[in-house]
């Protein structure tokens, strides 16, 4: 069968995404489908243990099978998925079996089929997973696959791309293609078992989505001419395989005779395998398969645990031979369930198939050539052939075969092997099981007080397995490691850094550093004040009063009081005083005020303005006679209007009937149907419910006297009662006032008509309902009344203790964030407390904000000056103030740096509280890890703050356990302020006048999202509620389908009874309550009819299956469409970075082609033509004219009349072009910008992004695309957020949190929640479905643990202290030098313009400089070598007295403490001592590696490198293993061959950029040619070292662990006692075997069922390792140092960029996301400055450093470049370089070979122009060869437009 376009390829439909974390992405409660064959193809042709030899490349074969083996890893995989809390189907195909080319597996397939679909017992006794078969010739009709697929709405597919060689020799590649892109027509994605991967909790892998292509090429593969050849190819193995069943039934009766169960089940088993047998076949072969079927029903399953060498040749008589006897099982089983039998053991259902037992008995035979009973029972023993005789006979005897006697002997001896050398074979045999018997299980005891107090457990549990043989590591390295400088620099960094000590002179003469700092806080000003309310700020110039001072103030003020007290009594007077100039003046206001009211009154004709001033209350109190006039006009004016209507009715139906008068009852029916409509009943209703709140249940004293409320009164009452018809509201008012009117009659109950206020209250006015968040005055919180639980917080905060705070989004608990930071400035000007946001976008907000509310003045504190510094920024591309601020707002990565480093021990113990922000992150499979550590770590008290956390308890457990001294308080206030309206957009088959599509938007009521088509109706969720309006439909349902009697008690007018002033003054709690009893009582409906009534009545019927259409070309009518509604401002969430993009730009060219007429674009080119003329004909340049010369005056003219043509109106907005910022102009996204369109994702400018979110916040513009990233925290409130179809990343957490955007609390009384483009089944689930569960990650890495260890060595050893002590005699006597240094530098920077770019740019970053960092290393250098000197002599690793400082035994304690609950309390799904095993393999791997001594003392063995790029793990590791191996040594001598030659490695490991499967055989996707050989053999011995070392500490753990039923994690099967030795019952028939063996098999009490059969005992290399990981452990191998560069392919985009420096070739070539493109090329040029770094502060002068200084500076010019042309819309292409070429001649030649000089050049020569013209290609190594010496001096000079992610202190 072959593909109908050869040109295309699978890749073309789909469009793969990086990997990801099922768990996270997903949503663990996300159910999802596993395709069963494509499991099964996976375990056997991709489930592999990398081989050299692809011979035997998988770890599971046909012509080796074992099918216990099979099931074992079968069971495995779903074990593994189901324990990480996941829901899921595994389907079957049952026509997808003729398809499948070897009939070992068609067998394998049948029986897991048979097992676990068919079988009634339920194997897998878990709810979360469920098998399915489906008959189906899909490729004929897909209806019965398409309804599985679309009533279940599975969130994605697992399957098997067949790019693996060994697919094709199992399955068909085309079809297997078609059946993925036909259930991609009903599933929007498909997720890849080919790089599936089981990360500690994660489940890792590709997901694919339709490509841009999907539409257009799907007919290539799935068209007739396909399905034609798949239903020929279907026809033909069909009717082969039925008439091979017929066969094989009619000749073997006897098998499937019914008397024949009566027999005993060893002949049972015997028949079953003698219909293997084949007389066309060799004898031999029979009788082999005679004593193959006794060991297989005799031994253990460990006792077959046999080592097949991979030179054993296996003849293909008996690989067809063994087909064979596969195929007839395969006729026989499908006979047995054909007539329904069950006459098959389950034991042979899972072990019928041991295809090396069989190759090892025939070895056995072939090898000795047995030539009597003798020898053959001296080989397998007498009872095993005594067994096989009786086989032997019942076949011959029951088949009559011709086949002769079992002992025929002659046969025996004339069988030989002519492909073997079977004696080599079985030494081979004999060596390799004495290898593997002779594994050394050792581990080294790398020992010190730290190690032993933080995992003390496993250190007991190892002590058996320690060796005390070290091997001779501690001569290599003699120098103690300490991580003292910076990542991108030399520099060394000042131990006390973070010192409490005033530094008072550190910046006098730094004026330069001030203003870099003023501009950097000037550049958020505008962005602080769309956040705050700058009159607000709070200056604070004295910090709060000890105890002492309170109590002296406290004296000192009753005394005052006291004195007040007396004099007020001495001067009291009863006389008035006279009124003054300003009473007279507010006096003839009011009479103003009351002429133009009066006169208004006058000229009123609309209700709408006599609302307008009734519900104004400013005068009310000064005028009240005005408001009842306006109330009288009113009443008369409605009364009037009415009865005019009346009367014209009338009028008209009399002259049509040509009648006198009408009948009286006629008459009262159209006076009743002249009723004001619902809008209007609803405005009149909020204006009485307003004053009715002010003058009864708000209480203001003395608003108006008792005469006058009357009065008003009288008017509530007449509107009550003869306008709105509310009687029950009206008689209130007549009791309440006592108006002394009759009562009127209020029993409307069960009526259909709506005459009750609560009722209308609810349906009509829920907008007015009471708010009450029990708000009440605190004098801790300035401008608004906390709520009863933030006060609870403020009192938290007070005690210092910690919390955990879940409260929906825009509920205010970031608020309780500001009054800690508030507490902590004014007790001090040491304390920290640090705010950790997940983004850095958050990171902007934050650090806005704070300028905005507080200002610190620490010189008028301390009476001096002062290097205080308020607040302080830490992220992975700028710092500021870190060391001297006291709020640190920072991310997770660089919090665990300060955490971490030895130098930053005074910043733990300044800790005064950390904020964790969005604290759900710890769930993240990228960064959760580092959450988790810094919760553990955090010594301090803390606030973790989420709107989105599912176990909720589990997780403030885990928080309290952390350390069970601290209290954790858990605050959970589910409550919003604004309730959320859902809605769907659906598209109408109408056409506008303009020929625009036409849509439906419909209110969606929650009830509705229960139906699950296959299901029936699922659980309400407990977060679905019911907001008033929906809550009173629902009553009015339920009353309607089960009569008034069943639901009186949830009648609003009975249930609301007891609440005082119902009738107006209802509260949203009240609500609450009611929807909750509504939505109980439909759960106790005793039937699934009965629910599915109520669920209907409240589905629209427009809520169906067509909700999804091509939104994204109508996008633009989409968003005029909610314009119109008045639902702007509003959010479109995309959750595709490009599409965000283009879907600005595609609504902003929409919007100005819809608004441009084509009489402007002819005026247009008009005005063009005639400027051009008329500068043409000037003569002259304009710049020399006079302003006053009339042509000048004249083109000025027109050109601004040419301006005032292009500007427009902003469709959706209202700002002007300068709230566009300067910096923001030139980017492409800018020009939506003037039309109030914006998008916002990751990939945007920063600069960019900031002036969106301003613009967005103030109102100016109403349109902003977005990803998820804007709704992490970011305050960008909006009306309405849409969610624009689906997407993987779309979940109940994410579309929560997305959702929280809606509603602007003082501006909205709802937030809409509109879904375009989605299927039902998904909104259903979004919203009715509970937040999935967090589950931690693995915490403990070798990287981590060598911070630890070197923290502790450092402050245990008091080498801070040391450092200090031994540098500072020699700082001193260089003092005055530096200073002199430092004047001369002044003086040249003043006369240089500093521009600093803002501080999260990330195209150009110029970093402020700090105490230890400035430019001028360069004069310092030599000034500090022999400081260095110095500081490398107190490195030695000679014994050091532990005289410690206060602040050291602080650390260690903290240090101990931390890590101990990091081992023992992590938040992770695994055994806790799983982590302490962990640790202690990586402080022995670290030993091993010569990072640590014996005695556990950190060495200098390029440790920094591995530190320094701790977050790039496992490949720091690797690339140290590269150094220390040589592979750098012999670099080649041209520049350019050493530059490729580093970046071709470095591309292997950093930044890496897998090629998904489904482009393997793209020939469009430029792969990464393989490493050179002596390079790969480096890391092959590196990553054996590992392994070898791990898989011990792996062993020890599953003893720990004694986990003796794993083998088969679901199936409770007697397989001989498979775990251990062979039973007691069978000893005696088999010990001759064991004996006979006993050389030729590994022990059986060393090694697992699972590494028995496989033959996996020596992990060499990652596969393995990952196969034979129990599914009750959760290793991660991420932790793990382990390079594997024969993996998936590699993307070369990062050598191919080093090599043309262009964008196009990546996006296109190497698809590499455009998005993604400068972040991956960013953090490669980083991770290049790291390791020069490194390196030259190892050795300056080395050729390596050298070499990776000069490849390392090349590629931040090569980066900047690419940057600025990306960035700058090549306006800037004559300026990409930062040149200062005295030459005034060069710059046109310049502007054409700006790609040649991509170097800063610093000539002089005033000659270069034919240089630059003819030697361009010189210019650069000109350049390189003379900026050569100053790469090894000069690391850090300020060509770098960037720095590195982390900085560490």
């Amino acid at each position: 069968m072959e593909n109908t376009d050869k040109t295309l390829i699978l890749g073309d439909l789909l469009f793969p995404t990086e990997t990801f974390n099922v768990l996270s992405d997903f949503g663990a409660d996300e159910p999802f489908l596993i395709d069963g064959d494509s499991l099964i193809l996976y375990l056997f042709s991709s489930f592999n243990i990398s081989s050299n030899n692809k011979k035997n490349k998988q770890l599971l074969s046909t012509d080796k099978c074992q099918s216990i083996l099979f099931f074992h890893y079968f069971e495995s995989f779903i074990a593994n998925v189901l324990n990480r809390k996941t829901k899921f189907q595994i389907f079957f195909v049952e026509e997808n079996q003729h398809f499948y080319k070897n009939n070992t597996l068609k067998l394998i397939r049948n029986i897991c089929i048979n097992y676990y679909v068919n079988d009634k017992k339920n194997v897998i006794n878990n709810s979360n997973v469920q098998f399915t078969l489906i008959k189906s010739k899909w490729w004929k009709d897909f209806s019965d696959i398409e309804s599985y697929l679309l009533e279940n709405m599975f969130s994605f597919m697992l399957v098997l791309f067949p790019t693996e060689e060994s697919f094709e020799q199992y399955y068909q590649v085309e079809i297997q293609e078609v059946f993925i892109l036909k259930t991609m027509k009903f599933l929007d994605y498909v997720v890849e078992f080919n790089s599936i991967s089981f990360e500690g909790s994660c489940i890792e892998t590709i997901i694919y989505g339709k490509g841009s292509k999907f539409q257009e090429c799907y007919p290539y593969f799935c068209c007739q001419e396909v399905f034609d050849q798949i239903e020929t190819l279907y026809n033909q193995e069909l009717e082969s395989f039925n008439s091979n069943k017929l066969n094989f039934k009619n000749q073997n009766q006897i098998l499937f005779n019914s008397s024949n169960q009566q027999q005993q089940k060893q002949e049972d088993i015997n028949l079953f395998i003698a219909s293997m047998f084949n007389g066309s076949l060799s004898n031999i072969l029979n009788r082999v398969y005679c004593i193959y079927l006794v060991l297989l029903e005799s031994l253990s399953i460990r006792d077959r645990g046999f080592i097949l060498p991979t030179n054993y040749k296996i003849d293909e008589n008996v690989i067809n031979y063994l087909e064979n006897a596969s195929y007839n099982g395969l006729l026989y089983l499908q006979v047995m369930v054909d007539d329904n039998q069950d006459g098959i053991q389950e034991r042979l259902y899972l072990d019928s198939i041991d295809f090396k037992l069989f190759y090892q008995i025939l070895i056995q035979i072939q090898s000795k050539l047995p030539k009597n009973d003798q020898e053959l029972n001296d080989i397998f023993g007498e009872k095993i052939i005594i067994k096989s005789k009786l086989i032997w006979d019942n076949v011959k005897n029951d088949f009559s075969y011709g086949i002769g006697e079992f002992n025929d002997f002659k046969s025996f001896s004339n069988f030989q092997d002519k492909n073997n050398h079977l004696n080599d074979i079985i030494e081979e045999m004999k060596r390799k099981t004495k290898e593997i018997n002779s594994i050394d299980n050792v581990i080294y005891s790398v020992e010190n007080d730290f190690i032993r107090s933080v995992a003390p457990q496993a250190n007991e549990f190892l002590k058996p397995f320690k060796s005390q043989n070290y091997p001779d590591t501690e001569s290599i390295i003699n120098t103690r490691f300490i991580d003292d400088y910076h990542f991108h620099s030399t520099r060394t960094i000042e131990p006390d850094a973070f010192s409490i000590k005033l530094k008072e002179t550190t910046y006098k003469n730094k004026k330069h550093k001030q203003r870099a700092e003023d501009k950097s806080v000037g550049t958020f000003k505008k962005y602080a004040d769309s956040l705050n309310d700058p009159r607000n700020i709070l200056i604070i110039n004295k910090l709060n009063p000890t105890k002492e001072e309170l109590e002296r103030e406290r004296i000192k003020k009753e005394k005052e009081d006291s004195k007040k007290s007396y004099k007020k009594q001495s001067t009291q007077s009863s006389t008035l005083k006279p009124r003054n100039e300003r009473d007279k003046l507010l006096e003839n206001k009011l009479n103003q005020d009351k002429k133009r009211y009066e006169s208004e009154l006058v000229d009123c004709k609309s209700t709408k303005a006599f609302l307008k001033f009734l519900n104004n209350f400013d005068l009310l109190t000064s005028l009240p006679e005005l408001y009842l006039q306006y109330f009288d006009h009113l009443i008369g004016f409605l009364v009037k209007q009415r009865e005019d209507l009346i009367e014209e009715k009338k009028r008209v139906i009399l002259l049509e009937r040509k009648q006198a008068e009408l009948p009286e009852d006629e008459e009262e029916e159209i006076e009743s149907s002249f009723e004001l409509s619902v809008k209007e009943k609803t405005q009149f209703y909020q204006m009485i419910q307003k004053y009715l709140r002010l003058f009864i249940t708000e209480k203001k004293s003395n608003v108006l006297n008792a005469k006058l409320e009357v009065d008003f009164a009288k008017r509530f009452y007449f509107i009550s009662k003869s306008l709105i018809r509310l009687p029950d509201l009206a008689n209130l008012i007549n009791d309440h006032w006592k108006l002394k009117q009759s009562k009127l009659d209020e029993s409307d109950v069960g009526n259909q008509q709506l005459k009750n206020s609560i009722e209308f209250q609810l349906k009509y006015s829920p907008d007015t309902l009471i708010r009450n968040t029990g708000s009440v005055e605190d004098a801790r919180v300035r401008h608004f009344k906390p709520d009863a639980w933030q006060v609870e917080l403020l009192d938290i905060v007070d005690k210092r203790e910690a919390a955990l705070i879940c409260a929906s989004t825009s509920s205010g608990k970031t608020f309780i964030s500001f009054y800690c930071f508030e507490q902590i400035l004014k007790e001090s000007n040491d304390g920290i407390v640090v705010f950790v946001c997940p983004t850095k976008a958050l990171v902007n907000q934050m650090y806005a904000e704070v300028l905005g509310r507080y200002e610190k003045n620490y010189q008028a504190i301390n009476h001096r000056p002062s290097n205080h510094k308020m607040v302080g920024v830490f992220t992975r591309d700028f710092r500021l103030n870190i060391e001297t601020c006291q709020i640190l707002i920072t991310v997770p990565q660089c919090l665990e740096i300060l955490f971490l480093s030895i130098m930053n021990t005074h910043f733990i113990q300044r800790c005064r509280y950390i904020i964790f922000d969005e604290v759900h992150q710890i769930a993240s499979s990228v960064d959760g890890a580092i959450w988790e550590r810094l919760l553990v770590f955090n010594p301090a008290p803390f606030l973790a703050l989420s709107a989105t956390l599912g176990n909720l308890t589990d997780f403030h457990n885990f928080l309290k356990r952390i350390d069970p001294e601290r209290k954790v308080s858990l605050i959970h206030y589910q409550s919003r302020f604004n309730d959320l309206k859902n809605f769907f957009l659906s598209r109408t088959p109408a056409i506008d006048d303009h020929g625009y599509p036409t849509y439906s938007l419909q209110p969606l009521h929650p009830m509705a999202t229960l139906d699950q088509k296959k299901t029936g109706l699922s659980d309400i969720s407990p977060d679905l509620k019911l907001i008033a309006g929906e809550a009173i439909q629902m009553y009015q349902v339920l009353k309607e389908k089960f009569g008034y009697q069943e639901v009186n008690h949830l009648d609003p007018v009975q249930y609301f009874a007891n609440i005082p002033n119902k009738q107006f003054n209802l509260e949203k709690q009240h609500v609450e309550k009611y929807q909750a009893e509504l939505k109980q009582f439909y759960t106790n409906l005793p039937s699934m009819a009965e629910k599915q009534l109520v669920v209907n009545a409240l589905t629209s019927p427009k809520y169906n299956e067509s909700l999804k259409f091509n939104w994204f070309k109508e996008i633009t009518n989409i968003v005029l469409e909610l314009q119109k509604k008045d639902l702007l401002p509003a959010l479109f969430f995309s959750f595709n970075r490009t599409q965000c993009s283009k879907l600005a730009q595609n609504v902003y060219h929409d919007i100005i082609r819809r608004n441009t007429s084509p009489n402007i674009i002819e005026e247009k080119k008009q005005l063009d033509l005639a400027i051009e003329r008329f500068e043409k004909s000037l003569g002259r340049k304009l710049e020399d004219l006079e302003p006053s010369d009339p042509e000048k005056i004249e083109l000025e003219r027109l050109r601004a009349k040419r301006a005032s043509l292009d500007y427009l109106k902003p469709q959706f907005g209202n700002l002007l072009s300068s709230d566009i910022d300067e910096k923001v102009k030139r980017d492409p996204l800018a020009p939506a910008l003037s039309q109030g369109i914006a998008a916002h994702h990751g990939g945007c400018d920063k600069n960019y992004l900031r002036n969106v979110e301003y613009l967005f916040r103030s109102k100016k513009i109403q349109v902003v695309f977005a990803t998820s990233t804007l709704a992490v925290g970011v305050n960008a409130p909006a009306k309405s957020v849409v969610f624009l179809g689906d997407s993987p990343y779309l979940n109940v957490l994410t579309s929560k949190q997305c959702a929280g955007r809606a509603g602007r609390r003082g501006f909205d009384n709802y937030g809409n929640v509109i879904f375009v483009g989605l299927p039902k089944q998904k909104i259903n689930r979004l919203l009715n479905s509970r937040l999935s569960n967090i589950i931690g990650n693995s915490v403990v890495s070798p990287s981590l643990c060598l911070s630890l260890v070197s923290r502790y060595d450092y402050s245990a050893n008091g080498l801070g202290n040391k450092l200090i002590n031994s540098n500072l005699e020699k700082l001193k006597l260089n003092e005055e030098v530096i200073k002199e240094k430092e004047i001369e530098k002044e003086k040249e920077k003043e006369k240089e313009t500093m521009v600093v770019e803002n501080w999260d740019d990330n195209k150009k970053e110029i970093i402020v400089a700090d105490s230890w960092d400035d430019d001028d290393e360069d004069d310092k250098k030599e000034i500090m070598e022999s400081t260095s000197t110095a500081v490398a002599a107190t490195t030695s690793t000679s014994t050091i007295s532990k005289n410690l400082s206060s602040e050291d035994i602080i650390d260690v304690q903290i240090l101990k403490k931390s890590t101990k609950s990091l081992l023992n309390n992590s938040f992770f799904l695994g055994n806790p001592l799983q982590v302490q095993f962990q640790f202690l393999f990586s402080i022995d791997y670290l030993y091993r590696e010569s990072y640590l001594s014996k005695d556990c003392v950190p060495m200098d063995n390029f440790s920094g490198i591995v530190t320094h790029l701790s977050y790039l793990e496992p490949y720091n590791f690797s690339f140290v293993s590269l150094l220390k191996g040589g592979v750098f040594d012999n670099l080649p001598t041209n520049q350019k061959d050493c530059d490729n030659y580093i970046i071709h490695i470095l591309s292997y490991l950093f930044c890496v950029q897998n090629v998904p499967s489904v482009y393997v055989r793209s020939p469009s996707i430029l792969i990464l040619p393989p490493l050179p050989p002596s390079v790969q053999k480096v890391i092959k011995d590196h990553n054996d070292r590992l392994l070898n070392t791990f898989s011990t500490y792996l062993y020890i753990y599953d003893s720990y662990l004694k986990s003796t039923n794993d083998f088969l994690p679901f199936s409770s099967i007697n397989f001989k006692d498979s775990q251990t030795t062979t039973t007691t019952s069978s000893t005696s028939t088999t010990n001759k075997w064991n004996e006979n063996f006993k050389e030729l098999k590994p022990s059986t009490e060393n090694f697992k069922t699972g590494d028995l059969l496989s033959g996996i005992f020596k992990v060499s290399n990652l596969k393995k390792l990952k196969n034979i990981l129990g599914s009750n452990t959760y290793f991660s191998t991420r932790i793990l140092p382990y390079c594997d560069v024969n993996g998936s392919p590699v993307n070369s985009y990062l050598l191919d960029f080093y090599k043309h420096s262009q964008k196009k070739p990546l996006i296109e070539d190497n698809k590499i996301k455009e998005s993604d493109l400068w972040t991956l090329l960013k953090d490669f040029s980083l991770i290049l400055k790291v390791i020069a770094t490194a390196l030259t502060r190892r050795n300056p002068d080395s050729p390596i450093s050298l070499a990776f200084s000069g490849v390392a500076n090349n590629n931040n010019n090569n980066n900047n470049n690419n940057n600025n042309n990306n960035n700058n819309n090549n306006n800037n292409n004559n300026n990409n370089n930062n040149n200062n070429n005295n030459n005034n001649n060069n710059n046109n030649n310049n502007n054409n070979n700006n790609n040649n000089n991509n170097n800063n050049n610093n000539n002089n020569n005033n000659n270069n122009n034919n240089n630059n013209n003819n030697n361009n290609s010189n210019n650069n190594n000109n350049n390189n060869n003379n900026n050569n010496n100053n790469n090894n001096n000069n690391n850090n000079n300020n060509n770098n437009n960037y720095y590195y992610y982390y900085y560490i202190y």
